[in-house]
C-alpha cells in the first residue's frame, strides 16, 4: 500500500453516500434503513455504487465495536474526542479494509483522505493516511481482537454490547448465543409472503423469476418465497404492483399461522404497525371477517391501508389511537398483541438498534407490556385465542411477562399450538415448547429473525 493517499478527482459516489449515511446514524441518531432508503432514493449513483454504499453503511454501523478496536490502537485521542466526520470516515474505511477484501486498500484510503479534506479541512488528511497505513499493517499481520468464549470476548468479536452477549449466553447457552450472534452479522435472504387471495406459491415463483427476481421456496413456510440475491426494488415489480406479494420475515408470518383466524371471525390487531400481520390474517380468513387494526401512529396505518388496497383486502378497519384507551367490549375471537419491545431479535436488519437499546433501560417498557397484556386480555371473548408476540430475545419481556400475567389472571391458560405448525420442521425442543403454548424462534436456527410467541385462551 502507498503510504500517502493522493487527492484525486473526488471520493467515489459509493463511499460518499456511505459516509453521509453513517454520519447521520451514529452522530445524529437516524435509523439506518430509513436513512439508507432516503439517501439512495435521492441519489443518481449507479446501481453498483448504491449497493456498495449500502453494504459499507450497514456493515460499518453493525461492526462498530470491531472497527473502533482497530482504530483506538493508533489514535492519540480516543474516538469520542475526535471530529465527528473524522470518526465516520475512519470507521467506513476500516470496515472496507477488514471486511471487504475485494476493495483495494489504496482506493479506500485515497477516498478517505479526499473525504476528510472536504469535511474537516486538508490538514487532517495526513492523519487519516497514517492511521490507515498502521491499520493495514495490523491486518497484514493477521491482528484481530481475541476471539474468546467469555461474554466480553463475544461482545467485541461480534460487535454487540457486553450486556447483550451476557444475556444471550445466560438465556440460551454458549453454542446458541454464538449461532444467534453469527446470524446477526450475516447477509440473510429476504422473505416474500404469497398473497393467497390472488395466486399460489408455484405461480408466483415462476412469475417473479420471469421478472428477473431469483427466488426459491421457503424450507419452512408454505406461503413464503426467499429472495436469494439482489434484484429489482419491490415497487418496480409488476407482481408487487398487482398485489401478489408482500415483504415479511417468516418468523413474523408465524404469528397469523399460530392464531389461525377463521372466516367470519372478529379479530383485533393491537399495535399493528404497518400491517404485515393484519394483512396476513385477512388472507388466511379469505378476506371474510372483521379485522380491527389499531396503532398510535397514523403514518403506519396509512401504509397498512395502502398495502391492503394493493393486496385486494377489504375486511380491515384501521383505527388511530392509544391501545390502552380503547373502549371495546370483550367480543373478539382472536386478539393479537404485537407488543413494543427491545427488538433484540431483529438486530440483523436493524444494526443501529445495537447502540440505541441499553438492557438496563427496560423498566418502563416492561411496565407498558404488562398494561398492554391486561388490556388485550379484556377484549377476548370466552374460548377465544390471544397471541402475545415480541421480536426480542429477552426473557424478562417474554416468558416472564406471560408467567406474571397467568398468575394474576387465572381465567387464562396457555394454548399449545405445535399442531398448527405441523408444516414446519421444528427442532424437538422447539416442538415441545410449542406444545406448551410458548415458542422462541431464534435467529440462526431457521434462517429468520428472532421472535417470541405465547398463545393463550380464555376459559369461562
Amino acid at each position: 500500500m502507498k503510504k500517502h493517499g493522493k487527492a484525486g478527482p473526488g471520493p467515489s459516489p459509493a463511499r460518499r453516500l456511505a459516509a453521509e449515511i453513517v454520519y447521520q446514524v451514529l452522530e445524529k441518531g437516524a435509523y439506518t434503513q430509513v436513512e439508507l432508503d432516503r439517501r439512495l432514493d435521492a441519489s443518481s449513483a449507479s446501481p453498483e455504487d448504491r449497493r456498495l454504499a449500502a453494504e459499507i453503511a450497514q456493515g460499518s454501523v453493525r461492526m462498530l465495536r470491531r472497527l473502533d478496536w482497530h482504530l483506538e490502537r493508533h489514535l492519540k485521542k480516543p474516538l469520542n474526542k475526535q471530529h465527528p466526520w473524522l470518526r465516520t470516515i475512519l470507521r467506513i474505511t476500516v470496515y472496507q479494509m477488514v471486511f471487504l477484501e475485494r476493495i483495494p486498500v489504496y482506493a479506500a484510503v485515497n477516498d478517505a483522505v479526499n473525504l476528510t479534506s472536504e469535511k474537516t479541512g486538508p490538514a487532517v488528511g495526513g492523519l487519516v493516511n497514517a492511521v490507515m497505513h498502521r491499520v493495514a499493517e495490523d491486518i497484514e499481520k493477521g491482528l484481530q481482537p481475541p476471539r474468546q468464549d467469555t461474554d466480553a470476548g463475544l461482545a467485541l468479536w461480534y460487535s454487540v454490547s457486553d450486556e447483550l452477549a451476557s444475556m444471550l449466553v445466560k438465556s440460551f447457552g454458549l453454542a446458541r448465543a454464538v449461532l444467534i450472534l453469527e446470524y446477526f452479522n450475516s447477509v440473510t435472504p429476504q422473505h416474500l409472503r404469497v398473497n393467497q387471495l390472488k395466486t399460489s406459491r408455484e405461480t408466483l415463483r415462476e412469475r417473479l423469476r420471469e421478472e428477473g427476481l431469483p427466488v426459491e421456496d421457503s424450507p419452512h413456510i408454505p406461503c413464503s418465497l426467499r429472495l436469494v440475491q439482489g434484484g429489482m426494488a419491490p415497487a418496480r415489480l409488476a407482481a408487487w404492483q398487482e398485489g401478489l406479494v408482500y415483504y415479511q420475515n417468516e418468523a413474523s408470518m408465524l404469528a397469523s399461522l399460530i392464531l389461525e383466524p377463521a372466516s367470519g371471525e372478529h379479530i383485533i390487531d393491537l399495535c399493528c404497525g404497518v400491517g404485515g400481520k393484519s394483512t396476513h390474517m385477512a388472507e388466511l380468513c379469505g378476506n371474510r371477517g372483521a379485522i380491527l387494526a389499531v396503532d398510535i401512529y397514523s403514518w403506519k396505518l396509512k401504509i397498512l391501508q395502502q398495502a391492503a388496497d394493493r393486496l385486494g383486502i377489504t375486511c380491515i378497519e384501521t383505527r388511530e389511537g392509544n391501545v390502552l384507551e380503547l373502549k371495546e367490549e370483550a367480543c373478539y375471537d382472536r386478539v393479537l398483541l404485537d407488543a413494543p419491545c427491545s427488538g433484540l431479535g431483529v438486530l440483523g436488519r436493524r444494526p443501529d438498534l445495537r447502540w440505541k437499546m441499553q438492557m438496563g433501560q427496560l423498566e418502563e417498557l416492561l411496565g407498558l407490556q404488562r398494561q398492554l397484556l391486561k388490556k388485550a386480555s379484556s377484549l377476548l371473548t370466552v374460548n377465544g385465542r390471544m397471541l402475545y408476540a415480541t421480536c426480542t430475545l429477552n426473557p424478562e419481556e417474554n416468558e416472564k411477562q406471560v408467567q406474571v400475567f397467568l398468575e394474576n389472571y387465572p381465567q387464562f391458560e396457555l394454548d399449545g399450538f405445535a399442531e398448527r405448525l405441523d408444516f414446519m420442521k421444528l427442532l424437538p425442543e422447539d416442538e415441545a415448547a410449542a406444545r406448551t403454548g410458548m415458542l422462541y424462534v431464534l435467529p440462526g436456527v431457521y434462517g429468520t429473525d428472532g421472535m417470541f410467541y405465547a398463545c393463550l385462551k380464555r376459559n369461562a
